[in-house]
């Protein structure tokens, strides 16, 4: 997912984007199991473990639909 921060100062055919990507989603079965112990092995049940790659400032080619920003006057 992209935030679009606005179109970039030094080339106005590219963005400046917030990034966030989901790299795994995993139930907690099937993660680490070994390292859960029986105790609280039932506390976990039912939990999803997501795995995030974000990067705050990333420049890219503005899309092939242009974003133009907001069109509205004040």
């Amino acid at each position: 997912m992209d935030v679009v921060r606005g179109i970039n100062k030094g080339n106005p055919k590219f963005l400046d984007v917030s990034r966030v990507e989901v790299m795994e989603i995993a139930d907690s079965e099937h993660k680490d199991e070994e390292k859960v112990d029986s105790e609280s092995s039932d506390e976990e049940t039912g939990k999803t473990f997501v795995t995030l790659r974000r990067c705050k400032v990333l420049t890219i080619q503005n899309y092939d639909l242009p974003w133009k920003g907001n069109d509205a006057s004040d």
